[in-house]
């Protein structure tokens, strides 16, 4: 993702910097999706992998990226406090 734009970008809900999740944050996303273990911020279930996500300043919540393209949805982020460095 281009830098410049990665600086730009903000959660909608709260205006924290986000930043990309690492291949092994990912990873461990689609893991939890594939168990059928992962919901969204509204508590639907989350069925499709990501190829990417940018994660709150906070940790609290991530925002998928799927087909190139960023969900800034706050509906649609989803709960990261199983994601780990």
């Amino acid at each position: 993702m281009n830098q410049d734009l990665q600086q730009r970008l903000r959660c909608p809900a709260t205006h924290q910097q986000l930043s990309a999740l690492t291949p092994s944050q990912i990873a461990t996303v689609n893991d939890a999706i594939a168990k059928g273990a992962l919901q969204n911020d509204i508590g639907a279930d989350v069925t499709e992998a990501v190829e990417g996500g940018l994660l709150r300043e906070d940790g609290a919540l991530f925002f998928p990226i799927r087909d190139g393209l960023i969900s800034l949805v706050i509906d649609m982020a989803i709960p990261a406090a199983f994601i780990e460095g």
